[in-house]
C-alpha cells in the first residue's frame, strides 16, 4: 500500500529482490493524496523476496501479508443454487469469501531509510520463541554493494548468550530460522553487520497467528530511550496481552510499568528489574486483568520494549513500542 502525501503527482518505482539476487521493478505514478494497492503476487509467484521503493515526492509504504485459506472451488453456480457465484477465475460475489478463507494476517510500516547508506549495522529484538507452538524467523536485506557478515546474538531468558553468523552478498536477502541454535527457547536478538541492512522478524504459531515486526536501531537522529509508551492495551474477552522488555545495558536495569486505565481514577504500578543483557516477557492481565489501558515504562538504563497480543485461536500481533528520544 503507497500513499502520496503531496498536492503532486508521484513517480514511484518498487523494485523487488529475491534470495537469488535476481529483481524486478514495478513503476507506476500516484496522484495527489492518492493512495495504490498493489497485489505483489501478480508481479512475483511462489517467490520469497525483499523491496526497495523510491519516489519523487514524499510518500508512505506499508506491507500487508496474508495467509488464506483454500479458494472457493472453481466452478459457476446455476441461479436455482444457493450461496455465491463463483466464477472460472476462483473470485465470487461474495466480499467476505477471502476474509473466512484467511488464516492469519499482518502488516507494518517500511524501514525509512537516511543518507548514503541505507540501514543499519545493530539492530534490536526484544520477542522471540522457539517453543511450540510458536516460530521465529530473522529477514535479513543487503541493499547495498558490499558483501556483509552478520552476527546475531541470541540472549536467552533463562540465561546465556549463543550467536550466529550469517553472510550475504551485495544485493541479497536471507531468512534465518534460529531453532537449531536455540531450541525450545524465549530469547532476545541482537543482531550487528558489517555493513548496513535491514533486519525484519516474522513470529508464527502453528495455530492460525502470522505477525511481524520491524526492528529496533538507535541510528541518528533517534538516541537509546529509557522511556516507552504504548497507547494500545487490551485484556478483556480471551485477549492475552505480553509486555517484552529488554535490557540494552551490561547493568541491571530497574523499570516502573505504569498502565493508565479506561474509567480508572488511579494508575496501577509495577517494579521490575531485569538482569544485564537480559529479556522478560510480563503478562498484563496479571496487573490489569479485563480491562482497556495505556502503558508507560521508564526505566535506569536503555532498554527496548515490545507488545505482544494474543487471540483467540493463538493468532495475534507483535508491535515494538514509541521510544522517547532522550537529549544526552
Amino acid at each position: 500500500m503507497t500513499q502520496n502525501l503531496t498536492d503532486s503527482t508521484a513517480s514511484v518505482t518498487a523494485t523487488f529482490t529475491r534470495d537469488d539476487g535476481r529483481t524486478e521493478k514495478r513503476q507506476y505514478d500516484l496522484p495527489p493524496r492518492g493512495r495504490d494497492a498493489y497485489r505483489v503476487n501478480d508481479l512475483l509467484q511462489d517467490t520469497a523476496f525483499a523491496a526497495t521503493v523510491r519516489a519523487n515526492q514524499d510518500i508512505v509504504v506499508e506491507r500487508t501479508i496474508m495467509i488464506e485459506g483454500e479458494r472457493p472451488p472453481t466452478v459457476k453456480r446455476s441461479p436455482k443454487d444457493k450461496g455465491p457465484n463463483v466464477q472460472t477465475n476462483g473470485q465470487t460475489d461474495d466480499s467476505f469469501a477471502m476474509a473466512r478463507n484467511t488464516n492469519g494476517i499482518f502488516g507494518g510500516l517500511g524501514y525509512l531509510a537516511s543518507g548514503s547508506e541505507p540501514g543499519s549495522r545493530k539492530w534490536e529484538f526484544a520477542e522471540g520463541s522457539t517453543r511450540g507452538p510458536y516460530s521465529t524467523t530473522f529477514v535479513l536485506f543487503n541493499p547495498g554493494q558490499h558483501d556483509t557478515y552478520a552476527r546475531l546474538t541470541f540472549h536467552i531468558e533463562k540465561g546465556g548468550d549463543k550467536t550466529k553468523a550469517v553472510y550475504l552478498p551485495p544485493m541479497s536477502r536471507l531468512a534465518f530460522d534460529p531453532k537449531d541454535v536455540v531450541p525450545a527457547a524465549d530469547f532476545a536478538t541482537s543482531i550487528d553487520s558489517d555493513y548496513p541492512l535491514i533486519a525484519e522478524r516474522a513470529y508464527a504459531s502453528t495455530g492460525d497467528g502470522l505477525y511481524g515486526a520491524l526492528g529496533y536501531t538507535a541510528t541518528p537522529p533517534r538516541k537509546d530511550s529509557r522511556i516507552w509508551y504504548f497507547a494500545e492495551g487490551n485484556t478483556t474477552n480471551q485477549i492475552e496481552m505480553f509486555f517484552i522488555l529488554y535490557n540494552l545495558s551490561a547493568q541491571t536495569a530497574q523499570v516502573r510499568a505504569t498502565h493508565f486505565v479506561e474509567g480508572a481514577n488511579k494508575t496501577r504500578e509495577q517494579s521490575l528489574s531485569l538482569p544485564a543483557v537480559g529479556r522478560r516477557a510480563v503478562r498484563a492481565n496479571d496487573t490489569v486483568p479485563g480491562g482497556f489501558f495505556s502503558t508507560r515504562f521508564e526505566a535506569d538504563q536503555n532498554i527496548m520494549v515490545e507488545r505482544t497480543i494474543y487471540l483467540g485461536g493463538e493468532s495475534g500481533f507483535t508491535t515494538v513500542g514509541a521510544g522517547a528520544v532522550r537529549s544526552a
